[in-house]
């Protein structure tokens, strides 16, 4: 079953260096009315960074204020940075080539979806709208929809998961003390993946 990935963007409102957006993947239900139904969907922001790689003053507020892992963010690159560089290989003083950070806040799949690769392939389709810039990227994997508590194993779990797209290239940060905290530096070779406007499910075969 083919699933048609959509993007909205938009400026954050009260901080207007802030960029949020939001990847969906819709199914139709039927050809003649083009009925359409979200399965999926993929929500974060960019924000700027400053030549030491910290989030500009304008915008730390709107970590700030959004949930837990948002504020979270910005603890991990104001405490971090330096096992971020040891982790991607780059030197500290080439953060100024990361001009911002993206921050991948929330994936969602609906349950019947999950295990084709759906997460993967909206997070491929933000560092392709992003592909012209220099992002670092950050993200916490956390299982959504589950009944029951999540622990950090829940999220290592998430996060292996979301390491293997190499062309996404996240690493672990630290699973002891940050379970599923997961960054990258993006991989130039986005643009030359096959993915399209639509993405096919093993529904289809």
């Amino acid at each position: 079953m083919d699933l048609i990935i959509k993007t909205e963007m938009h400026r954050n409102p009260e901080f207007k260096s802030v960029m949020e957006f939001g990847v969906t993947a819709i199914k139709e239900l039927d050809d003649e009315d083009f009925s359409q139904v979200k399965v999926a969907g993929l929500y974060g922001l960019n924000a700027p960074l400053t030549f030491d790689g910290q989030i500009e003053d304008g915008s730390v507020d709107c970590f700030d204020a959004r949930d837990g892992h948002a504020h979270e963010t910005y603890s991990i690159l104001f405490q971090e940075m330096k096992n971020i560089e040891e982790l991607l290989q780059v030197k500290l003083e080439d953060f100024s080539n990361f001009d911002s950070v993206l921050f991948l806040e929330e994936a969602q799949v609906d349950k019947e979806y999950r295990g084709h690769g759906v997460a993967l392939r909206l997070m491929r389709e933000v560092a392709y709208i992003f592909r012209n810039s220099s992002p670092l990227y950050i993200l916490k994997a956390h299982p959504t929809g589950q009944s029951d508590e999540v622990t950090d194993d829940d999220c290592r779990k998430l996060g292996a998961y979301y390491m293997s797209d190499p062309v996404l290239g996240f690493k672990e940060l630290d699973p002891e003390k940050y379970a599923g905290w997961l960054v990258s530096k993006g991989n130039a070779g986005i643009s030359e993946t096959s993915d399209s406007y639509f993405f096919e499910t093993s529904f289809g075969t």
